[in-house]
């Protein structure tokens, strides 16, 4: 999510073409400036992680390089997140949907969105907190997990 709110100023120029996203300079410094805002506790500012993870909620795609679609399938049948570098051996950049794009370049839907996936986020570490005591994880070792005392 934080990668997204990272990549919304890209929208403002973006009217007439498709929003193309790499890791570069000005990308980690935009996400580093929401994640700290909203970092809590042990969170790390790995901006690898939501970048790669979000190709799994069906508006982030990666556009593979040619002849690297087998490569980029063994890297997704790995567990965890890959490096930096392993990932763009396969992938030439990121890219949302164009429907998506719509919705960013629209200022009022624009704000809607982020208060949702604001709201969304901070109930997030609340959620986690009770479902590990569900799953019999002690206090301490939930406060650990969602950075709390």
């Amino acid at each position: 999510m934080l990668v997204t709110f990272a990549i919304k100023p890209s929208f403002e120029w973006a009217y007439h073409s498709k929003c193309i996203f790499q890791i570069n300079s000005a990308l980690k410094q935009e996400f580093g400036n929401h994640f700290r805002r909203l970092q809590k506790g042990n969170d790390a500012e790995k901006i690898i992680q939501p970048f790669y993870h979000l190709q799994s909620d069906g508006i982030w795609h990666f556009k593979i390089k040619p002849g690297k679609q087998a490569e980029y399938e063994k890297l997704k049948a790995k567990p965890g997140t890959p490096s930096e570098k392993a990932l763009f051996d396969v992938i030439d950049y990121a890219y949302l949907d164009d429907e998506l794009i719509l919705y960013f370049q629209d200022e009022m839907a624009c704000d809607v969105i982020k208060q949702l996936l604001l709201r969304n986020l901070e109930d997030l570490s609340d959620q986690f907190y009770r479902w590990l005591l569900g799953v019999g994880k002690s206090e301490r070792t939930a406060n650990s997990y969602v950075g709390g005392d």
